[in-house]
């Protein structure tokens, strides 16, 4: 049980860094806001966002669909549902995260 909860802890702390590193990569793409509705160049803003900020959102995904699997797999075996708090709380981080940089696009 404590080891479980050193691990969830751990797991937050982790995506609260990943979501706080895909922002800041991200935010070298934001364009100003006084800029937004002009057509101005925007250079390879995309490229940068493609080659810094998606990589680290990929990663995530993909590492908190396994922690994901590996939680099924414990219900299947134990029939104890650990608590989902912390698969909630890194969703919700994520989804804000991702909200945040289409909204300062």
């Amino acid at each position: 049980m404590i080891s479980e909860f050193w691990s969830a802890r751990f797991w937050i702390a982790a995506n609260i860094v990943g979501a706080g590193t895909f922002l800041w990569l991200a935010a070298r793409t934001w364009i100003e806001p006084e800029l937004r509705h002009d057509d101005v160049a925007r250079g390879g803003d995309g490229v940068l966002w493609t080659v810094t900020a998606l990589p680290v959102l990929i990663a995530f995904l993909v590492l908190d669909l396994v922690w994901l699997t590996l939680v099924v797999v414990r219900l299947a075996k134990t029939q104890a549902w650990p608590s989902a708090s912390p698969l909630a709380a890194t969703t919700l981080l994520w989804l804000s995260a991702i909200f945040v940089d289409l909204a300062m696009r």
